[in-house]
């Protein structure tokens, strides 16, 4: 198993300084990376819809979105 680096980063402009901060950053580790770009996906809290609760796995209910349990 090796190590992973997670790289994220807040800013809503492309290409922002930050995002490019945060790619030289996980470019020098010369680990294993992700770079995640929180502007770019919806997050929202579970809305109580209950799809989840015949095979009991939560993020039933959307697709390619993250969901946050409250």
């Amino acid at each position: 198993m090796s190590a992973e680096v997670l790289g994220i980063s807040g800013s809503p402009i492309k290409n922002s300084n930050t995002d490019r901060l945060v790619g030289t950053i996980l470019d020098a580790t010369g680990l294993e990376s992700k770079f995640v770009k929180l502007s770019r996906i919806n997050v929202r809290p579970c809305f109580a819809c209950k799809k989840c609760v015949p095979d009991n796995i939560w993020n039933a209910c959307v697709k390619n979105e993250v969901i946050v349990k409250t």
